[in-house]
């Protein structure tokens, strides 16, 4: 049974539920116990997506404020590990493994992805208001850390190929990204670029 105080206080229990369950530490220390981390992870996405769909602004508000006590961490993160440390990571233009990985763990890489595929199972709202809190410490950041997963995100406008081999493999690499035990990279090339090698110019 549901008592006024109990309605009033959505902010406080969606950051209860927060702390209790769905931070992304929780399956990461099943996980590491052997436990069954992935039960556990599609739970929170079942609650995430009925709290974010509900037509119950209170059960909504409930959702804002997991999202609210989620930021809260992300700005601790950005402010004791990112900002002491974006002047280095500017001048070396590079991206430093053990931060990225403390991300991982903390929850700051794939915000918008499902629990089970390795994410904290939030919005794309919370997952820009993330972005910006690492770019105002470091852009470095964010741009090696953060703004490739976007291209991960499966397109609305594309129909999703019926291929459970391709699911699998989907899985399997989101989750080691996303827990940071996985590093993607890629390499752009131009047919102009400055480290392309030119055929010299024929002799006549």
């Amino acid at each position: 049974v549901e008592t006024p105080l109990q309605r009033r206080d959505a902010a406080a229990v969606g950051q209860a539920l927060y702390e209790r369950f769905v931070a992304k530490r929780h399956v990461l220390r099943l996980k590491a116990q052997g436990a069954d981390w992935q039960a556990h992870a599609r739970q929170n996405d079942v609650l995430l997506s009925w709290l974010r769909r509900s037509e119950d602004p209170w059960l909504r508000e409930v959702y804002e404020g997991i999202e609210a006590a989620y930021l809260r961490e992300v700005r601790r993160f950005v402010e004791e590990q990112i900002a002491p440390r974006a002047f280095a990571i500017d001048e070396m233009d590079i991206g430093m493994m053990d931060l990225y990985e403390a991300m991982a763990q903390a929850g700051l890489i794939g915000t918008q992805f499902r629990q089970v595929d390795g994410g904290v199972g939030l919005s794309s709202k919370a997952s820009l208001r993330v972005n910006a809190m690492a770019a105002e410490a470091s852009s470095g950041v964010t741009l090696a850390a953060l703004n490739v997963l976007g291209s991960l995100v499966p397109d609305m406008l594309v129909r999703r190929l019926d291929n459970p081999a391709a699911d699998a493999q989907r899985h399997r690499v989101l989750v080691g990204i996303l827990h940071g035990e996985m590093v993607g990279n890629y390499a752009l090339t131009a047919p102009e670029g400055p480290f392309i090698e030119k055929p010299a110019p024929p002799t006549l």
